[in-house]
């Protein structure tokens, strides 16, 4: 999730929904939504796929940002829910 104060000004501006927004929802909102691109296409690790993902890696694989959870939590579930792509 980028800092506001490294954003210029000018991206502030042009994209005010920039701030607060981690990288991969920015990807989300404007590469698929904001487009409305058919042809976007997502992959989501499953919990099952984490399990043996070795301690010293866990900062690749795993939020630790409450907001960046969150966020990564609303965009599964919308995909959840626009095109039940997968179960629980």
């Amino acid at each position: 999730m980028p800092e506001i104060e490294n954003l210029s000004k000018e991206l502030k501006e042009k994209y005010d929904w920039l701030p607060n927004l981690s990288i991969t929802f920015m990807e989300f909102l404007h590469g698929a939504l904001r487009t409305k691109n058919k042809n976007a296409c997502f992959f989501l690790r499953t919990k099952d796929s984490l399990d043996n993902i070795p301690v010293e890696f866990n900062d690749k694989f795993f939020e630790t940002n409450s907001l960046s959870k969150l966020q990564l939590k609303v965009l599964t579930n919308y995909l959840k829910r626009k095109k039940n792509l997968f179960k629980n």
